[in-house]
């Protein structure tokens, strides 16, 4: 989809899927960028970022067992995956009640701000499931 017909913050790009089409200014979340910016400019979210954050991230949530990589070394796939799940996290405040999935596309804004910190030479995109989600034995 062309960002012009979706985007509102003017940092958005086309991306390959249509629910991937998403403005920060028009996704639904607790936190909302102030008038006329794109959440980009919340100084929140270069802490997020921080390479050491995401690791530490990644870290806790392999000790958990949770197995929701499909290896646990410190890639920029990783350290994309960490990144993702701590800013919906954010914005979000909390998973929807009932058990059920809480995945749903971040902005397009986001997703190519990650993408440019963290580079890789293939991106795997939205997927509305998990791939993996299981445990590890510890």
């Amino acid at each position: 989809m062309d960002p012009s017909s979706f985007c509102h913050c003017g940092r958005c790009v086309k991306m390959d899927l249509l629910e991937e089409s998403v403005c920060c200014k028009s996704f639904k979340s607790t936190i909302k960028p102030e008038d006329g910016c794109c959440i980009l400019e919340n100084p929140l979210i270069l802490k997020f970022l921080d390479r050491e954050v995401l690791e530490v991230n990644l870290r806790s949530v392999w000790s958990m067992g949770c197995a929701d990589t499909e290896t646990t070394d410190i890639t920029n796939k990783n350290l994309r995956y960490s990144a993702y799940r701590s800013i919906y996290l954010w914005l979000k405040k909390k998973q929807k009640k009932g058990g059920k999935s809480f995945r749903e596309a971040l902005p397009s804004c986001i997703v190519t701000f990650v993408r440019q910190m963290y580079p890789d030479d293939s991106y795997t995109g939205f997927l509305p499931k998990s791939p993996v989600f299981k445990s590890r034995k510890r």
